[in-house]
């Protein structure tokens, strides 16, 4: 499956962010265990952190940078290396978040009726517009718009994870609601279709009630 809250295993979690319900896993015993996950993910990717510190490529300060130190160290737990903060494909991210936000693209459905998912863009963002249908048909006009958006800054494909919580994303949601999901377990941690992906740079952006993160398999080239 492709990344994005709109396929069968993230349909029932994206219903219920739609929806303003709480999360799975945020119930009281829930709450401290994923808690007591965050902690053992903090202890064993503070490796991870560091290093990234030390190379310049921590994400922005705030929710931006917590998404990007849970996700570097929900891997780090899993044996797999971080994945350094690209500018550059954070400039996708905030433009997608932004877009998501103010014009709400995933709203619509397209001339056969097939609803729009968090992967659709619209007119009114500037790029070119796309409806992304849960048959991935369009999927090509999804994965072009880093080298759009960037306007060949970045000459890689992008791949994009997304959420949305009606009452306003946070961190803590956004990494719940992916982790919570098969399919963006599978991107994140590189496995099924996604094995050995090796990702090269990631971006992140929250806007509103949207959370999305773009990952790239070609370094970002302002490094």
């Amino acid at each position: 499956m492709k990344p994005g809250l709109s396929g069968p295993s993230g349909e029932a979690i994206r219903k219920r962010a739609v929806a303003g319900l709480p999360a799975a896993g945020r119930s009281p015993m829930g709450r401290y265990r994923v808690l007591g996950y965050r902690l053992v993910f903090r202890m064993i990717g503070s490796i991870s952190t560091l290093l990234l510190a030390a190379a310049g490529m921590l994400a922005p300060s705030g929710e931006e940078a917590r998404i990007a130190d849970f996700l570097n160290d929900y891997r780090a737990a899993h044996g797999l290396p971080p994945i350094p903060y690209s500018p550059t494909l954070a400039r996708v991210a905030h433009a997608h978040a932004r877009d998501l936000e103010d014009h709400n693209p995933d709203s619509g459905t397209d001339g056969d009726g097939r609803r729009c998912t968090l992967h659709s863009w619209s007119a009114a963002s500037g790029a070119t517009p796309v409806c992304y249908t849960a048959d991935h048909a369009r999927a090509q006009l999804m994965w072009s718009k880093p080298r759009e958006i960037t306007r060949g800054a970045y000459g890689g494909q992008g791949f994009e994870i997304a959420a949305r919580y009606s009452e306003g994303i946070d961190a803590d949601i956004a990494f719940d609601l992916w982790r919570g999901s098969a399919a963006h377990n599978a991107v994140i941690l590189e496995q099924g279709r996604w094995a050995g992906t090796g990702w090269r740079a990631m971006g992140v952006a929250l806007d509103g009630r949207y959370a999305v993160v773009w990952f790239g398999k070609v370094p970002d080239p302002a490094r």
